[in-house]
């Protein structure tokens, strides 16, 4: 039997070591004949994680930081000892930026190759800067640690795990990839050979797979959700990524690297019954739009209760003897809400919290009267067509978005693509309501990193939701008169806030989100928004990521000036064709005397 250790670093010492990172640590257990975890941040993880790695792991050391991936190996040196560790067959040392053991058989490989003196899992990537993604595990004999070249790698060279192998390479150490490249122009691992090696049984893949900017993916047209079926196929929990992403990144990251938008089709559907027992509650402050609701919660399959609010005792009446004991429902209940100050959303969680902690229901369907007054018509009516029709187009299609929630156990909401045609939204979601609702996030236990400027939530305030992922809302016990009154419902007040919360509440409690729509919806909605960008990026760099650089003020250029000379080319250009061409070559030609003049 090969004696063997393995050393894994958790290099997270302010978060909970994720079931991802346990489940790592257990398949290294069996693999190892000691197995040795290395805890940074100079204090032991929190219980419960600290009795689990302690059941699983040899040893657990914490040390003050895991700076470089050269510190596990003196970790290791003074805590083992170079003689021990020359004993050994093979010290393999990862840490917990990598995903894995992927697949029912998968486990750690070994060396590969007789005359080598160690293993990479793949080979080193070609090029550097954003895009470079490195996969730290490192296999090398016991012998190896018996060669003064290798401890003053590790002393001298520290740095990344690129670094650290390279410097190990120059030294003279022979280091094979376990997974080697086939094709000379592989030159990135997530651009390059990801698929391929997934598909050839690579064990082990980086969080970064999934955590990477959206915009790095957009500009090389990498699709990580391929990536994400492939582990999916091989068997890996993806409850275990989930885990992970919904507490590691913003939702709008996990959102556009895992593709979760939904367009469905509206004439065809799965023909199984539906096993899933839905509440639908209807705030309807404009009766006159009542029979369109009914008409859109009749939509809803299986078992169907309808609870309509009304604003007061007088529409109440209204609404009981308009909707009277309607059979497309199991159930028909009218109320008359408290107050009206919260509008749907004090209707939702106060006047209907009964409902919403019944353990018969499973789903929840938010609906409301929105005829936003407050806009023209043209825009509250798009907003509004947009809402009912990518969350109930036809029969059919609200058949297909069940049969989401039925075979996909962690999607805890869908709702409508964020509205951009007539509102503000892109870009400027939050609006005045991102302080307010940090400072709310407490008291709803939000665990999930908030979006940069236009958050992943159900604009509008409807949804169709795992009645379970919304009790956070519940146990915040919000009361009616911590709502606004008419002048003062407005982007800051609570009610807006919670709107955009809503969906952070269940990816707190451990669900993701996805957003469905109609074809119909999508055939006018998308190409307004490529028309849209279109038009912005015609200013800017051609690259979507070079634009966002270059704005930040990252970029090679100066911004402001980049935007000065890029809008007189495109003015010059449409009123005399070939004048913007020239203007080009004029500031190439400057920037070339320039570089002259400072030689």
């Amino acid at each position: 039997m090969t004696r063997r250790l393995i050393a894994v670093a958790l290099r997270e010492p302010d978060k909970r070591p994720s079931e991802a990172a346990l489940r790592l640590l257990h398949a290294a257990s069996t693999a190892a004949e000691q197995l040795v975890v290395i805890y940074g941040g100079g204090k032991r993880p929190p219980a419960p994680e600290w009795q689990q790695i302690g059941e699983l792991a040899d040893s657990v050391w914490p040390v003050a930081k895991v700076e470089s991936f050269g510190t596990t190996y003196q970790v290791l040196r003074q805590r083992v000892g170079k003689a021990a560790l020359q004993e050994l067959d093979e010290v393999l040392v990862l840490d917990d930026s990598l995903l894995g053991p992927i697949g029912a058989d998968a486990t750690f490989p070994g060396i590969r190759g007789d005359d080598q003196h160690g293993s990479t899992l793949v080979e080193p990537e070609r090029g550097d800067g954003l895009e470079a993604t490195e996969l730290p595990y490192l296999t090398l004999r016991g012998s190896v640690f018996g060669d003064g070249r290798f401890w003053t790698a590790v002393d001298e060279i520290g740095g990344d795990f690129a670094r650290f192998t390279t410097g190990l390479r120059e030294a003279g150490f022979e280091l094979s990839a376990i997974h080697p490249r086939v094709a000379e122009n592989e030159h990135y691992f997530l651009r390059d050979s990801i698929i391929r090696l997934l598909g050839e049984g690579l064990e082990f893949i980086p969080w970064r797979t999934f955590t990477i900017d959206p915009m790095l993916n957009d500009r090389w047209g990498i699709v990580p959700r391929e990536s994400y079926d492939l582990i999916a196929e091989r068997g890996y929990s993806t409850e275990l990524v989930w885990a992970k992403l919904l507490t590691a990144v913003p939702p709008r990251t996990w959102y556009t690297n895992l593709a979760m938008a939904e367009v469905l089709p509206t004439n065809v559907a799965p023909e199984a019954p539906v096993t899933l027992t839905t509440a639908v509650i209807a705030h309807i402050y404009y009766v006159d739009m009542a029979e369109e609701l009914l008409e859109l919660a009749a939509r809803i399959p299986g078992r169907v209760r309808l609870i309509a609010t009304a604003a007061d005792e007088p529409r109440r009446a209204e609404l009981e003897a308009q909707i009277g004991d309607d059979p497309r429902f199991e159930s028909v209940e009218v109320r008359a809400v408290t107050s009206n100050l919260g509008r749907d959303i004090t209707a939702f969680l106060v006047d209907c919290e009964d409902v919403l902690r019944d353990p018969e229901v499973d789903l929840v369907v938010k609906l409301h009267s929105k005829r936003s007054v407050q806009d023209p018509p043209s825009v509250s009516g798009w907003f509004r067509r947009h809402l009912f029709e990518s969350l109930f187009a036809s029969e059919q299609y609200v058949r297909n978005v069940y049969e989401l929630f039925e075979s996909e156990p962690q999607l805890g909401m869908v709702f409508a693509p964020t509205i951009h045609m007539g509102l503000p939204t892109l870009g400027h979601a939050w609006s005045l309501n991102r302080g307010p609702a940090e400072a709310l996030a407490p008291r709803l236990g939000l665990t999930t990193p908030f979006d940069a400027n236009t958050p992943l939530s159900p604009y509008g305030s409807m949804f169709i939701a795992r009645r379970d992922a919304l009790e956070p809302l519940l146990e915040a016990n919000f009361s009616i008169n911590e709502f606004p009154d008419a002048h003062e419902y407005r982007d800051g007040s609570l009610a807006h806030v919670l709107e955009r919360l809503l969906s952070y509440v269940v990816f707190s409690k451990g669900y993701y989100a996805k957003t469905v729509t109609s074809p119909r919806i999508a055939s006018v909605s998308e190409p307004q928004l490529e028309y849209k960008l279109a038009s912005l990026s015609e200013y800017l760099p051609a690259y979507g990521f070079e634009q966002v650089q270059t704005l930040r003020g990252r970029g090679q250029t100066w911004p402001i000036l980049y935007m000065i000379r890029r809008v007189l080319w495109v003015r010059a250009e449409t009123k005399v064709p070939g004048a913007g061409r020239f203007m080009s070559r004029v500031f190439g030609g400057l920037r070339s005397l320039r570089s002259k003049l400072r030689r």
